[in-house]
């Protein structure tokens, strides 16, 4: 497995212990600078090369959003992120982080899946192809959530599963996100809202609508026509099978690119349907 170098600009010692444990599982070195002082004048660092620098947004009394340019200097070759906690007061921060070219945001606290997610996107960079594409799936089925998930992960998405869309909406403010893939009937927020909201609000963002309920029905067929009048992509009946999710996500994500051209992420080029083997993907769900 291939290692990264890493460093870290978190100014609690605590917390650097753990993260570093953790990314080092994810398949990353890493060193650790706990001020401004250290970050400018440790002498490891005088020297070294990094694959992935992560900042913290509030970094030694200081906004880690200071430091971006002279880390982009000091180390352009790497892949620049940025580490925050999970508050609402951090967002208006990490959508300047984003336009100021930072390619990952981490939440703290971050656990395995989203260290090797974050390490993923890291390699798919250096190598030349840019960040995945990013899937946001909303569902308060927790089981077609991982079935989802058990689809796109495979075929070279990341997926960010939420059971509810106030939480999906939080990370829709900050992270960069390609395509939604939404239930429609969900307690509180459904997904009618959810993609309205998208439309208004994130139009460049492509958009799948799902529904239980057998295809052709009269409820079913309602409602999705009803989504795709409030601005979804792409309508997919539950259960469905693996092509067929894969089919209406690319069917989504290429109709926003008619749309908005260049400012949609491309498609990856020649990517050939897989099947995660460990999730059984035609469920009854």
């Amino acid at each position: 497995m291939q290692v990264f170098k890493c460093l870290l600009l978190e100014d609690s010692a605590t917390q650097a212990k753990i993260m570093s444990s953790i990314l080092k599982q994810a398949g990353c070195e890493c060193m650790v600078a706990l001020s401004v002082r250290e970050y400018k004048g440790k002498p490891e660092l005088f020297d070294a090369k990094f694959d992935l620098v992560l900042i913290d947004i509030n970094y030694g009394g200081i906004s880690g959003l200071e430091l971006i340019g002279d880390v982009k200097k000091r180390w352009p070759k790497a892949v620049v992120g940025v580490m925050t906690a999970d508050s609402t007061d951090n967002y208006s921060g990490l959508v300047e982080a984003r336009e100021r070219g930072v390619k990952l945001v981490l939440r703290k606290p971050f656990g395995l899946e989203e260290a090797r997610s974050a390490v993923s996107d890291v390699a798919s960079i250096l190598a030349g192809g840019g960040v995945r594409l990013h899937a946001v799936v909303i569902d308060d089925s927790k089981t077609c959530g991982k079935v989802a998930a058990g689809v796109l992960r495979p075929n070279d998405y990341r997926v960010t599963v939420f059971d509810n869309a106030q939480d999906a909406i939080g990370r829709l403010s900050y992270d960069h996100v390609d395509v939604v893939i939404t239930d429609l009937f969900m307690p509180g927020t459904n997904g009618h809202e959810v993609i309205k909201l998208v439309r208004d609000v994130w139009p460049h963002v492509a958009i799948v609508a799902m529904t239980g309920g057998t295809e052709g029905s009269d409820i079913a067929g309602r409602e999705l026509k009803t989504a795709k009048s409030h601005g979804a992509n792409a309508l997919l009946y539950k259960p469905y099978g693996a092509e067929e999710m894969l089919a209406a996500v690319r069917h989504a994500l290429e109709a926003q690119k008619e749309i908005y051209g260049e400012k949609v992420t491309p498609l990856p080029g020649g990517l050939q349907p897989k099947v995660d083997n460990r999730n059984k993907v035609y469920l009854d769900i």
